[in-house]
């Protein structure tokens, strides 16, 4: 029985880290207000305004899933990097993937890591700093793969809020691409 509980444990800590973001409590409160609001006039209204209610109310949470996903997923990867340990770099570059990947620039499984960041200061157009940032990113992502000890610094968590904080200001997204981020679709 305790073997079960002990597997369960990561589930659930995944799942409150996915439903605690600030964007899902405020959608939720303001459709619970809107018909906190009507719901002492539900007999002058007629049938067909609370159901166009309830399909505006669930279209925009359904609108808004994608992005709430990927802002999960996302600071699921950077606890992983603050945290350290031998998964930091491969959380960091998950998320740098990603953020490529949202922007319109995808990295091919076949692509080196050098080769990837390369693609990605040059699509992007990473500045000194982000291109500093990226620099020490790669290294620490190459001796997490291929050394024989995954020791990760301390500089890692800033390396990756420098490539992190470049691309938002040389690669911004548009609004669609926060709504519907393309690392958080599925793919077909």
């Amino acid at each position: 029985m305790s073997a079960l509980l002990a597997a369960a444990t990561p589930w659930r800590a995944r799942l409150s880290k996915t439903v605690a973001l600030p964007e899902f409590w405020a959608a939720t409160a303001t459709g619970l207000g809107v018909i906190a609001v009507l719901l002492p006039l539900w007999w002058t209204l007629p049938g067909f305004v609370w159901a166009l209610l309830l399909i505006v109310l669930g279209g925009g949470y359904l609108a808004l899933l994608p992005s709430w996903v990927r802002g999960a997923l996302r600071q699921q990867r950077l606890d992983a990097v603050a945290a350290g340990g031998a998964d930091a770099a491969d959380a960091a570059w998950q998320e740098l993937v990603a953020a490529s990947v949202d922007r319109g620039t995808g990295i091919a499984e076949t692509d080196t890591v050098r080769v990837a960041a390369t693609k990605l200061a040059r699509e992007h157009s990473l500045d000194e700093s982000g291109r500093a940032g990226l620099r020490v990113l790669v290294g620490e992502v190459e001796r997490s793969w291929y050394g024989a000890s995954a020791s990760t610094p301390s500089e890692l968590p800033a390396a990756l809020d420098q490539v992190l904080a470049s691309l938002a200001v040389n690669a911004p997204m548009s609004l669609r691409a926060k709504l519907f981020p393309r690392s958080a679709m599925p793919t077909r």
